[in-house]
């Protein structure tokens, strides 16, 4: 079937609605002509109109769901076997215990965290285990598989982890920025397209990035602002509420978006974070909407 509908300079906002339509795959075709009816540009994309499993992972009122239940995620990032060979590292040289990929995976769990976002890759198989044998949900951070951002390097990877229960969700490109909205759409569209059914996680360092991404064009479905203000022992944390409170308006009005916050728990230009400020942003977070909750970490 076809829609015809009047575009305007600079930009018209236009929604296909499937709400009504059967579950399958669509192809959506989209023509610009000029006033004697020639096509000027033309575009492609592909749709899904899909049922939910108990597994599926989705935004519903601003809330996380798995299946149709609400959750909320309490993770942190770069959690990975060389993560674990790094802090062990560290650990040698301070004369400091060292750790097991189990006992770094269950203290996760004990300190009441139930998600991680893994480094670069899909986990190996028994990584993939161990982490649901202590209940944790895996994020791996693809979008920088192959050199160009997305393309075939990341699609033909991931094909095989498509339908894989235990990955809860994909991370897209981190921190789109105006020179990077474009690939960022690009990567989300493309794990869109290879798993409709599992959600997809970015970074955004500021809210003033959402404006760049055109009508409801986005690069996750989970937006986790993180907000670094942690370069002194006194630092002003306030912008983390502000910025996660435009973030949430934002989503808002753009559909079926989540917004969270990434405490900043690296060291950014002075101190090593406390506890205090760590609290601080996520409490910031919560009550300007946060529904999500990732301690933006490295090996500290």
């Amino acid at each position: 079937s076809s829609q015809v509908f009047t575009a305007t300079y600079p930009r018209t906002s236009w929604r296909l609605d499937l709400a009504s339509a059967p579950e399958g795959k669509y192809e959506v075709e989209a023509e610009l002509l000029d006033d004697e009816g020639a096509v000027v540009h033309s575009d492609r994309l592909t749709c899904w109109r899909t049922q939910p499993t108990p597994t599926t992972t989705r935004v519903l009122g601003g809330n996380v769901c798995v299946g149709s239940e609400p959750i909320l995620l309490f993770g942190t990032y770069h959690v990975s076997d060389w993560a674990v060979g790094a802090a062990n590292a560290e650990s040698r040289r301070i004369g400091a215990p060292e750790t097991t990929r189990d006992e770094m995976l269950a203290g996760l769990a004990r300190q009441g965290f139930n998600a991680f976002l893994y480094t670069s890759r899909v986990p190996p198989p028994d990584f993939l285990e161990a982490a649901r044998s202590h209940g944790l949900h895996v994020i791996p951070a693809v979008a920088g598989i192959g050199r160009e951002w997305g393309g075939p390097p990341l699609t033909e990877e991931l094909a095989p982890w498509a339908d894989d229960p235990r990955l809860f969700g994909w991370g897209g490109r981190d921190e789109p920025s105006p020179a990077t909205t474009d690939s960022a759409s690009q990567v989300y569209r493309e794990l869109k397209s290879l798993a409709p059914r599992k959600l997809i996680f970015t970074s955004f360092c500021s809210a003033d990035s959402l404006d760049f991404f055109d009508g409801e064009r986005t690069a996750a479905d989970l937006i986790l602002m993180d907000i670094y203000r942690v370069s002194a022992a006194d630092s002003d944390l306030s912008e983390v509420g502000l910025q996660v409170r435009r973030a949430v308006e934002y989503a808002r009005e753009h559909g079926s978006l989540a917004i969270g916050v990434a405490p900043q728990a690296f060291i950014y230009g002075g101190p090593e974070p406390p506890p205090e400020p760590l609290r601080a942003q996520l409490s910031l977070g919560l009550v300007t909407g946060a529904r999500a909750f990732f301690l933006y970490s490295y090996i500290e």
